[in-house]
C-alpha cells in the first residue's frame, strides 16, 4: 500500500497548466513505484478530464430529461 504524506493544490487554466500538472503527477507515480502501464492509464485519464474541463471552461453541463 502507499501512503500520501503530503497534499499539493493547483490551479489550472490552460494546457500548459495542465501539462505541468500531468507531469508531476505522473513522476509521482513512477517515485511511488507504479508499473509503466498504470502510469500510462493515468495519464492517459487525467489529460482526458483537464482538456475536457479547459475545454468546458469548468461549466457542467446537465442533460434535459
Amino acid at each position: 500500500m502507499i501512503a500520501i504524506t503530503t497534499w499539493q493544490a493547483d490551479a489550472i487554466h490552460t494546457m500548459d497548466d495542465m501539462q505541468r500538472c500531468v507531469t508531476q503527477i505522473v513522476g509521482a507515480m513512477r517515485d511511488a513505484g507504479f508499473t509503466c502501464k498504470e502510469v500510462f492509464g493515468a495519464r492517459l485519464s487525467l489529460e482526458e478530464a483537464l482538456v475536457n474541463a479547459i475545454n468546458d471552461d469548468g461549466r457542467i453541463y446537465l442533460t434535459q430529461t
